[in-house]
C-alpha cells in the first residue's frame, strides 16, 4: 500500500496576502468601470447642450435686429436715412422694452433675449447669476403638466442659459471680408450675441455670432 504525504493547505499569511492582492485587482476594475461610465454620460450632456444651444440660437436668428425695424421684413432699416423717406430711429437701449415681453413668443428683437434683465425683473425664475433655467426657452413644451412635460422640465432644470448682446459696428468691406469691431460703440449696424450654456456637470458651452442690421 502506497503511503500518501500530508495534505498541505494555505497558511494564514498566504490567505491574507491573497485577499489583499484580490482587493487591489477589484479596486482597479472598479475605477475602470467608473471612468467608462463618466465617458458614457459625457456625450449625453453634450448632446443636450447642443440641443438647447440650437433652440436658443434659432429663436434669436428669426427675430428682428431691432424693435424699430420693419416688422414686415421690408427694405427699410432703423437708423438709416433714405431720400424721400422718413428716418426710422433705432432703439436707444438694449434689453426687453416693457413688462409685456415676459415670454419668448413676445420677443420682437434680438436684445429682448438678454437674460440679465429677465433675472433682475423676476426673482421667481430661479436664475443663477445672469443664467436663466433652460426651460425659459421651452415654455410651450413644459406648461402642459403631463408626464412628458414634467420629465422635460426636470431635465432642462439642470441646464442654464446666459445671453448677452453687445453693439458691434460692422466696418466696410475689405479684401479679407467684412471687418468687425465689437468695441461696444453703437452705430446700429451690428450686434454681437454671446450665448453660454451651463451644463449639469458645471461646464459651460459658449457660442457667439453677429447679427447685422437687415
Amino acid at each position: 500500500m502506497t503511503g500518501k504525504g500530508p495534505i498541505r493547505g494555505f497558511s494564514l499569511v498566504e490567505l491574507v496576502v491573497g485577499m489583499v492582492l484580490l482587493g487591489f485587482a477589484c479596486a482597479g476594475c472598479l475605477s475602470l468601470l467608473i471612468s467608462q461610465k463618466a465617458a458614457w454620460r459625457d456625450p449625453i450632456v453634450q448632446q443636450m447642450s447642443r440641443q438647447i444651444l440650437n433652440k436658443v440660437t434659432g429663436e434669436i436668428r428669426i427675430r428682428n435686429f431691432d424693435e424699430k425695424s420693419d416688422q414686415g421684413r421690408g427694405v427699410i432699416r432703423c437708423g438709416e436715412t433714405l431720400e424721400g423717406l422718413a428716418v426710422i430711429a433705432c432703439s436707444s437701449s438694449l434689453g426687453p422694452d416693457g413688462g409685456s415681453e415676459t415670454g419668448t413668443e413676445r420677443f420682437n428683437d434680438v436684445d429682448d433675449f438678454i437674460t440679465s434683465v429677465h433675472c433682475a425683473r423676476d426673482a421667481t425664475l430661479g436664475c443663477r447669476d445672469d443664467y436663466v433655467p433652460a426651460a425659459f426657452f421651452y415654455e410651450h413644451f413644459v406648461s402642459g403638466g403631463g408626464s412628458d412635460e414634467t420629465d422635460l422640465q426636470e431635465t432642462l432644470n439642470q441646464y442654464y442659459v446666459r445671453v448677452r448682446v453687445t453693439p458691434c459696428p460692422v466696418g466696410s468691406l475689405a479684401s479679407s471680408g467684412v471687418t468687425l469691431s465689437c468695441s461696444g460703440a453703437d452705430d446700429h449696424s451690428g450686434k454681437r450675441i454671446d450665448i453660454s450654456i451651463l451644463q449639469r456637470d458645471g461646464e459651460t458651452v459658449d457660442y457667439s455670432f453677429v447679427r447685422t442690421n437687415i
